[in-house]
Parts: C-alpha cells; sequence; structure tokens
C-alpha cells in the first residue's frame, strides 16, 4: 500500500501509467469510494469522445481511467486515503 502524501502526484501518475491501482478516497459528499484505475493506454476505451484525458488535469487534481465506470475520473491528491498496486 502506498501512502500519496509519501510518494507524491508524479510518482502515482507515473506508477499509473504502468500498473492498475485502487485509489481509496472520499468522494466531495464525504462517503469513501474505492476505485480501479489506471493510464494505461490499451486499457483505456480510444473512442473518440473518451481518448483524451484532459491532460491529467491540473496539479490539484489526478485524473484516471476508471476501469469499472469506463470513463475519465478525477480525484484530489488531498482526499485519498490509501493506493494499492493491484498485481
Amino acid at each position: 500500500m502506498l501512502n500519496i502524501q509519501v510518494v507524491g502526484r508524479q510518482r502515482l501518475v507515473d506508477i499509473l501509467k504502468d500498473k492498475i491501482v485502487i485509489i481509496n478516497f472520499i468522494k466531495k459528499d464525504g462517503s469513501p469510494r474505492a476505485m480501479n484505475c489506471t493510464l494505461i493506454p490499451e486499457l483505456i476505451d480510444t473512442t473518440p469522445s473518451y481518448s483524451t484525458p484532459r491532460e491529467y488535469g491540473p496539479l490539484d487534481i489526478i485524473t484516471v481511467w476508471d476501469l469499472e465506470a469506463q470513463g475519465w475520473r478525477s480525484v484530489k491528491p488531498e482526499t485519498i486515503i490509501s493506493v494499492e498496486i493491484v498485481e
């Protein structure tokens, strides 16, 4: 399990480019969520409406491909509780 405060945003993005991870975070409404996500190009839907990832968002946002929802999602690093690399 990775600690985002120790690993840092850019290192997490680098990991997402090679791995599937489970990001556990707190949603805007205060409820917890676990999201299976990645930035591995082969796992991202390449149809025109989904192919552009919004350039990973501003520095206070991490944009990822949600494998269950099959769409782009954003998460704020400060809301992340834990990150687990899926083997």
